[in-house]
């Protein structure tokens, strides 16, 4: 009759393999803690391909829609889709009050792009869904290059803060309405 040996079967440690999986676990974490506070799994995603129904562009109190197919439809889209996407930074704490608002339509100059619908904006700081974007190009939060974000009645507290503005900048040049 033979005894059974003890310590004869060998346990394998694989460190490459257990880094691998405590990697890959660190990682699925930090996407479900962004993802859960977000509700947005993709909100590592830095595209955004929306099409608004309408572009309205204040310039100096005067209105100008600009409807898909029309002169200057697609350049501005693709200009703000281009930024939207990849986004310097979200601004919390600041606001377009009622006063801005005025000023901006009837002032200065700035770009509205109106959905027919709310959108998302992939992002990890839970920015909402707003169904229309408001981006002064001149006068007050201009020089932030600062998007407000909006429902179809007010605005959300908070505003995207865009890397670079020159490309929309320049479709409004090219349309004539800003110098």
């Amino acid at each position: 009759m033979s005894s059974p040996s003890y310590g004869s079967d060998r346990v394998n440690f694989n460190l490459r393999s257990m880094l691998l999986w405590t990697a890959l676990t660190m990682l699925v974490i930090w996407w479900a803690v962004f993802a859960m506070g977000n509700s947005d799994p993709l909100w590592f995603w830095p595209f955004f391909s929306e099409r608004p129904t309408e572009i309205v562009v204040y310039h100096d109190g005067t209105e100008m829609t600009i409807r898909p197919g029309e002169p200057g439809y697609e350049a501005i889209t693709a200009a703000v889709n281009a930024q939207i996407g990849r986004p310097r930074g979200y601004e919390r704490d600041t606001g377009m009050s009622a006063g801005t608002e005025a000023d901006a339509r009837s002032k200065y100059v700035s770009v509205e792009l109106r959905y027919g619908k709310p959108v998302v904006i992939h992002s990890n700081t839970g920015i909402g869904r707003p169904s229309r974007l408001f981006i002064p190009i001149t006068g007050r939060h201009s020089e932030g290059n600062l998007v407000f974000l909006g429902t179809d009645r007010d605005f959300l507290i908070g505003a995207l803060t865009l890397r670079d503005r020159s490309r929309l900048d320049r479709e409004l040049r090219d349309l004539g309405l800003l110098k």
